[in-house]
């Protein structure tokens, strides 16, 4: 409580949209205000593919105008000024756009029918 007797309260947790550099998709997430910049990072690395150890973040108002970089990674993410609807955007220069979704780059298991026919248990619909 400051010292004026005026207390601040703003929610625990910020909905969010992510986008980045790293793919061509925006998802929606939740995240706890309390969480520091460095594990935001990490959770953002299973969720974009962008590297932790090379990406930066930007924070985008909801109009999608840059509002602040978001470099301090002991900082809460609630020290900065977000709020739902806003954007987070990843940016990884180890990465090109896409990469992780070109599905022809996937090495595919084939089997032929006569195979398929002779194991148990499988059935062709």
């Amino acid at each position: 409580m400051a010292s004026d007797g005026i207390t601040v309260v703003t929610q625990s947790v910020v909905n969010v949209f992510v986008s980045s550099t790293v793919n061509t998709f925006e998802t929606e997430r939740r995240f706890q205000k309390d969480l520091n910049i460095e594990a935001l990072k990490g959770k953002l690395e299973l969720l974009t593919g962008a590297s932790q150890s090379t990406m930066t973040l930007e924070l985008y108002s909801k109009d999608s105008r840059l509002v602040c970089q978001m470099d301090n990674t002991s900082a809460m993410l609630g020290s900065y000024p977000i709020g739902d609807g806003m954007r987070i955007h990843v940016i990884d220069t180890s990465s090109k756009a896409g990469e992780f979704e070109d599905v022809s780059k996937v090495e595919k298991f084939e089997i032929s029918k006569e195979e398929y026919e002779k194991k148990t248990g499988c059935k062709i619909l």
